[in-house]
C-alpha cells in the first residue's frame, strides 16, 4: 500500500476563534485563539502532597507518603480525580470539578464578548490547609508574543498588534515550587478566586458572568425536553474533545483527548468520526460538517478511509473501519443541509464505497475484514503487529477483539479473514442505499443506477448467511462454508438493510436479543451473549456495553417496523447514561454489562463522545430530532413475508 493521499484538498477550519479548551493536553488549560495566548491551571493539595496540572478526565493515580503503609479506607480518602461538567461547543461556558482527598475545586468560565473570558474558582475543604493553585501564561503551537508582570495581579500578555491584560482578585502568594513557568501567580484557595482577561473585575461581577452563562448554556438545551439534561452530557463530551490541531491548523473534534496525547498530538478515527458529525448536528453544522470533511484527509490512495490517522505520522494504511460513511453523511445532509460541502465529500464517499467491493470481496461474493501490508513509516509497533495479519483484520471489523473472530484462520495472500462478516455486509448494503440517495439528490444518475446494483448483489448475497436452525444471521467461513456459532449484536444489522423477511426478524428478536439467557437483560446489549464462553471476561467487545452497537441495533429496529421493542432497548440505553453521567459525570467508552457502570476497567476511557448516541436514541423516540429519511421510507416491504 502507499502513501495518504488527501485528495490533493485542503480542509482546515476557520473555528479557531476566541477563548476555548483548544489544547488537548490539558482540560485545565483556557486558550485564546488565533493568538494561542493560553492561561494553564493547576493545583495543589498541601497534605498529599500531590499535584493536579495537565490532565483528561478521570482518576489519577496517588503515591503515599514514603514508608507509610495506608489502609483501605485511607487511600480511598486521598483519591484524586477531575469530573468533567457542562461546556458549550463554541467554548461560551465550561465547568469542571477537581476532586483532590477532602478538597472540592469547581472551576467555571464564561466567555465575555468575543475576546474576554472571567474564571471562578471556588473551593471546600476539611484539612488544615486549603489548596493552592497556579496560574499560568504562555503562546502555545509557536505563536508569538510574551509576558510581562505589571503589578502583583495583573499579567500583561503582549504580541505584534496585541495587548491584553489579566487580573485576579487576590494577591499572589509566595511560592518557589508550585508554578514552574514565567509569569504565574499561585494563589491560596481559603475563599473564591476570580480571573478576568482585559479589565479588573470583582467578584460579584465576575460571579453574576459566570452565572449567566451557565443560564444561557442550560437555556440552549431546552428544545431538547425531557432529555435535556442527558444531552448536556452529551454536548459536553463532544466540547470537552473538540481541539485545535497545530499541524494542519484545524479544530477538531477527536473520540479522547487522553488518545490525542498519548498519539502525539491528535488521534482521528474513521467509523467514530462519522457517529461524532452526526452527533455535533444537534448544535452546530459548521462544525459537524468539518469533522466529517477532516476524516477525508488522509484518504490511503485516494480509495479508503484508514482505521486511524496519528499526530506520529502513523496512519493505518492496511485497513479501514465499517462503512458507515454513508449514513452519516446522508443523516448529516438530512439534518443541516449543505450543497457544497456534499459535493466535497461526495468522490471521496463513492471512491470508498467501491474499495470495499474491490478489496475485501471473497469467493462467496460478499465482504471479509482484511488487513493490507506496507512499509512501516514511523518504526510504530503497530505497523510491525498489524498489517497482513488477523489482528489488523479483527480492527477493521469494528469490535476489535470480539471472539466471534477467536480462531478464524487469515489468508496472507488475499489479505482477507476466512470469513463472510455479517456485520460489515449489512453495513456495506446500508451504505450503497444512502450514497445512491445522495447521488440523486447531486443528480448523478448513473452513479446511483451503479449503487442499486452493487448494493443488490449484496442483498442477495447476503441471504447465504442466514442460519435457519439457528434463527439468526451468522458469520460463515469462507474455507470451509460453514457458520461459526458465535454471534454478537453485528449479526442483527441485516435488520438495517430492508433485506429481512418479517418471519426471520421475529425469529431474531424472540429467540436471541430479546432473550434474557442471550442479549436481552437489566443492562443491555452486551457486545456477546451471555451464554458465551467469553462473556465473564466483560473486558472491551468480549461482553460489555458500547453506545454504536445500542445505536445501529436500535435502527435496524426502526427500519423493520419493530417500534415496541425499539423503544424499550432506547429507554435502557437512557437509563445506562444517565446512571453513569449522574453518579460519575461520565460518558464513558464501554459499561459492564452486569452492573451497568462504566469506569470499572482499565481499557474505557472516562469522556467518549460516541457513547452521546445512548441520548440520540431517545431524541428519535420523543421525535425531538427526526430519523433519517432511509429508516422511515418502506418500513413494511419486510413485513409481507
Amino acid at each position: 500500500m502507499s502513501q495518504p493521499s488527501g485528495n490533493g484538498r485542503v480542509l482546515t477550519t476557520t473555528r479557531a476563534q476566541g477563548w476555548n479548551t483548544w489544547d488537548t493536553r490539558s482540560v485545565l488549560n483556557h486558550v485564546l485563539m488565533p493568538e494561542g495566548l493560553s492561561l494553564r491551571l493547576s493545583f495543589c493539595h498541601h497534605g498529599m502532597l500531590t499535584m493536579i496540572e495537565d490532565t483528561a478526565f478521570g482518576p489519577k493515580s496517588v503515591g503515599a507518603t514514603a514508608g507509610v503503609k495506608l489502609a483501605e479506607s485511607e487511600i480511598a480518602a486521598r483519591r484524586v480525580r477531575v469530573r468533567p461538567g457542562p461546556h458549550a461547543l463554541d467554548g461560551g461556558y465550561t465547568a469542571l470539578t477537581v476532586e483532590m482527598g477532602d478538597a472540592r475545586i469547581s472551576v467555571e468560565s464564561a466567555r465575555v464578548g468575543e475576546r474576554d473570558l472571567v474564571l471562578l474558582i471556588k473551593t471546600s475543604h476539611s484539612g488544615p490547609r486549603p489548596p493552592s493553585m497556579a496560574v499560568e501564561g504562555a503562546f502555545l503551537w509557536n505563536k508569538p508574543g510574551h509576558f510581562i508582570m505589571s503589578a502583583p495581579r495583573v499579567i500583561g500578555a503582549r504580541a505584534a498588534g496585541f495587548e491584553m491584560d489579566i487580573y485576579c482578585t487576590e494577591i499572589p502568594a509566595t511560592e518557589g515550587f508550585l508554578a514552574r513557568r514565567f509569569p504565574s501567580w499561585v494563589l491560596g484557595l481559603a475563599g473564591d478566586v476570580g480571573i478576568s482577561t482585559s479589565r479588573d473585575r470583582g467578584m460579584a461581577e465576575i460571579a453574576a458572568l459566570v452565572n449567566a452563562a451557565r443560564e444561557q448554556e442550560a437555556a440552549s438545551r431546552a428544545r431538547f425536553g425531557a432529555a435535556a439534561e442527558r444531552q448536556a452530557g452529551a454536548r459536553a463530551c463532544l466540547a470537552w474533545n473538540t481541539v485545535y490541531e497545530p499541524l494542519y491548523k484545524r479544530v477538531i473534534t477527536t473520540p479522547s483527548r487522553q488518545w490525542n496525547v498519548d498519539r502525539l498530538g491528535y488521534g482521528i478515527f474513521c467509523w467514530d468520526s462519522f457517529f461524532l458529525g452526526w452527533l455535533l448536528a444537534l448544535d452546530d453544522a459548521e462544525l459537524a460538517w468539518s469533522c466529517v470533511r477532516e476524516v477525508f484527509r488522509e484518504m490511503v490512495d485516494g480509495e479508503f478511509v484508514p482505521n486511524v490517522v496519528n499526530g506520529s505520522g502513523r496512519s493505518s494504511l492496511d485497513r479501514s473501519q465499517p462503512c458507515i460513511g454513508g449514513l452519516g453523511v446522508l443523516a448529516l445532509h438530512e439534518l443541516r443541509p449543505n450543497g457544497k460541502y456534499l459535493r466535497e465529500v461526495w468522490r471521496p464517499l463513492l471512491a470508498w464505497n467501491r474499495w470495499w467491493d474491490k478489496a475485501r470481496k471473497n469467493r462467496l461474493g460478499l465482504l471479509s475484514p482484511g488487513s493490507h501490508p506496507f512499509e512501516p513509516r514511523v518504526g510504530d509497533l503497530a505497523e510491525v503487529l498489524q498489517p497482513n495479519t488477523l489482528r489488523g483484520a479483527k480492527l477493521e471489523g469494528g469490535p476489535d477483539n470480539a471472539p466471534m473472530w477467536d480462531d478464524i484462520p487469515f489468508d496472507t495472500a488475499t489479505h482477507l479473514m476466512a470469513l463472510a462478516d455479517v456485520g460489515l455486509n449489512a453495513l456495506y448494503i446500508l451504505d450503497c442505499e444512502a450514497l445512491a440517495r445522495l447521488a440523486r439528490e447531486l443528480g448523478l444518475e448513473a452513479e446511483a443506477r451503479e449503487l442499486d446494483a452493487r448494493g443488490a448483489a449484496y442483498r442477495d448475497a447476503l441471504g447465504r448467511l442466514w442460519n435457519e436452525d439457528a434463527g439468526i444471521f451468522q458469520n460463515v467461513r469462507t474455507d470451509t462454508g460453514e457458520f461459526t456459532p458465535r454471534t454478537s449484536p453485528t449479526c442483527f444489522y441485516p435488520l438495517l438493510t430492508g433485506a429481512v423477511t418479517g418471519r426471520q426478524a421475529d425469529a431474531m428478536l424472540e429467540r436471541h436479543l430479546l432473550n434474557e439467557a442471550e442479549y436481552w437483560g437489566e443492562w443491555v446489549i452486551p457486545s456477546v451473549p451471555r451464554s458465551d464462553p467469553a462473556y465473564p471476561e466483560q473486558h472491551y467487545w468480549r461482553g460489555r456495553i458500547w453506545a454504536p452497537l445500542n445505536f445501529l441495533v436500535y435502527l435496524g429496529l426502526k427500519r423493520a417496523g419493530r417500534h415496541e421493542a425499539a423503544a424499550e432497548l432506547a429507554r435502557r440505553s437512557t437509563e445506562l447514561y444517565e446512571r453513569n453521567w449522574r453518579e460519575s459525570g461520565g460518558l464513558f467508552e464501554n459499561f459492564s454489562a452486569v452492573t451497568g457502570r462504566g469506569g470499572d476497567v482499565e481499557l474505557c476511557d472516562p469522556m467518549c463522545p460516541w457513547t452521546g448516541l445512548l441520548v440520540l436514541m431517545e431524541l428519535f423516540e420523543n421525535k425531538t430530532v427526526p430519523l433519517p429519511s432511509l429508516f422511515l421510507d418502506r418500513m413494511n416491504r419486510i413485513d409481507k413475508n
